[in-house]
């Protein structure tokens, strides 16, 4: 069930945490096999006190309204999830990473912080991998879980009426724990912006960015630009990419290259006890 807004004296009017909690108490008797509430961002939703106006970085505000969520929370026992945004710029503390008063933190039992991992881009910058740390920073109720790393993935949905194709939907791909704390995973983001980029590594990941690539066409492209077949073969096993043939019968496919994930199945992979094929 979608809920936004209200409709008080014939008007749309967007629901605010200080003044429609009685609404929104009212929708959890009436449907009363909901067992989650979740509020995105529960900035936009917090409203002004009946103090005055409304401060999200004054705890007292923040309190005002939060308050009630929770003992409403706990009358009909219900799960309340609230999403808020990082503040602009790294910061050193899991903790500090919440926009806002620290009384958002304060007021959850349990809380995470999602931190996408980094490398090193061109001319200094730094780029996401596409991989994400969702990671635990707070929890009263019990021990502290394992971080989690994930994608965001999209995947086919069917057909319309017409029989064309819809619009592929996102979904998350988890790929399992990873040794990493919170703190941890913000540091990482620190550490590579202040890295030095490798201009072997970055031509070869933006030559295969698009996916896989005659080994033929690597090596003429990297001596175009001063880059030897040796280096390249070291900064091929520093970004982890693949060296495949293709299965076709009897017809000899040539060596290609692929970062991970862009390899296609039932491939033949180098095998590194032998050398490699002829560039």
């Amino acid at each position: 069930m979608y809920f936004k807004g209200l409709m008080r004296n014939g008007k749309q009017e967007i629901f605010l945490l200080s003044s429609g909690l009685l609404e929104l108490e009212q929708i959890l008797l009436d449907y009363d096999d909901i067992g989650l509430v979740l509020i995105d961002p529960i900035t936009a939703y917090m409203g002004s006190p009946a103090s005055g106006r409304f401060d999200s970085h004054r705890a007292t505000d923040v309190r005002s309204v939060l308050g009630p969520l929770k003992d409403m929370s706990e009358r009909h026992r219900i799960a309340i999830s609230a999403i808020t945004h990082p503040p602009k710029g790294a910061k050193a503390s899991p903790l500090d990473s919440f926009i806002g008063s620290q009384a958002y933190i304060a007021a959850a039992r349990i809380a995470h912080l999602c931190v996408p991992e980094t490398e090193p881009g061109l001319a200094g910058a730094v780029r996401n991998t596409g991989r994400v740390f969702f990671t635990q920073v707070k929890n009263n109720i019990g021990s502290k879980a394992t971080t989690l790393a994930y994608h965001l993935d999209t995947k086919p949905v069917g057909f319309d009426r017409f029989g064309e194709p819809l619009k592929p939907a996102p979904y998350v791909r988890w790929e399992g724990t990873v040794d990493m704390t919170s703190a941890e995973a913000l540091a990482q983001t620190r550490a590579v912006a202040k890295t030095k980029t490798n201009p072997v590594h970055e031509f070869l990941r933006d030559i295969l960015a698009s996916g896989p690539v005659l080994q033929k066409v690597v090596v003429e492209r990297g001596a175009a630009k001063g880059i030897s077949l040796p280096q390249l073969r070291r900064a091929r096993k520093a970004v982890g990419a693949v060296t495949f043939k293709r299965r076709g019968g009897n017809v000899i496919s040539p060596w290609l290259w692929s970062l991970p994930g862009q390899v296609p199945d039932d491939v033949e992979r180098e095998d590194e006890s032998t050398p490699e094929g002829d560039a």
